[in-house]
């Protein structure tokens, strides 16, 4: 699990993850992932957030239901961000993501934007590149766009940086890999279905 590049970030590396449990505390994680990125984009603020960065010219970009984990505390950390929320819905055979609806059209001069897409769980990435195809439509720039997730797996994160080499990536925790039916291992279970209860029509056949 030493997959690099160089714009990837790993905040805590795979050998110190703790495994005690088998999986991942979304409720800490959340919360002091969001925290953390603060500090540790101090030191990047060429393309993150500076330290006295409160949001100007910025877009939070959350992926529901999931996204909303992590946007609701950056957005405390950015007080002037818009938020543009967008919602996935999957083929329950396939697994391909589809755009359900957007708020995009809300963002003036989306070209020039700052861009902090949030989702806690990169396995597939299915979810967010279609999210990255969807904003091209709008005019978002590749080069402007932070992605933030807690926890991804390798294929995923090289698919990603494969179709989009000029995002950043910061993730708190590399994976172990990718089941079958998309979940991350160790498995995690739905990461919204975990935060916010089960959602009838995830799926669409």
């Amino acid at each position: 699990m030493n997959y690099k590049h160089p714009n990837l970030f790993v905040m805590i590396p795979y050998e110190e993850r703790n495994r005690v449990s088998g999986y991942f505390d979304l409720s800490v994680v959340g919360e002091e992932y969001a925290k953390l990125l603060g500090d540790l984009t101090d030191e990047l603020s060429t393309y993150a957030v500076s330290k006295n960065d409160v949001g100007e010219n910025a877009v939070i970009i959350p992926i529901l239901r999931a996204g909303m984990s992590m946007s609701n505390r950056l957005t405390k950390r950015l007080p002037k961000a818009d938020v543009a929320r967008i919602s996935m819905r999957r083929n329950l055979h396939t697994l391909k993501p589809f755009v359900a609806w957007d708020e995009f059209e809300q963002i003036k001069e989306p070209e020039s934007k700052r861009v902090f897409i949030t989702d806690p769980a990169l396995a597939t990435a299915g979810s967010i590149l279609k999210t990255l195809e969807h904003m091209k439509k709008y005019g978002f720039k590749d080069e402007n766009v932070v992605i933030m997730a807690m926890f991804g797996c390798q294929s995923g994160i090289e698919r990603i940086f494969k179709e989009h080499p000029e995002v950043k990536l910061f993730l708190v925790h590399m994976a172990d890999g990718i089941r079958e039916d998309g979940y991350l291992l160790p498995y995690n279970g739905d990461t919204g279905d975990r935060l916010y209860g089960v959602r009838e029509n995830e799926y669409v056949i």
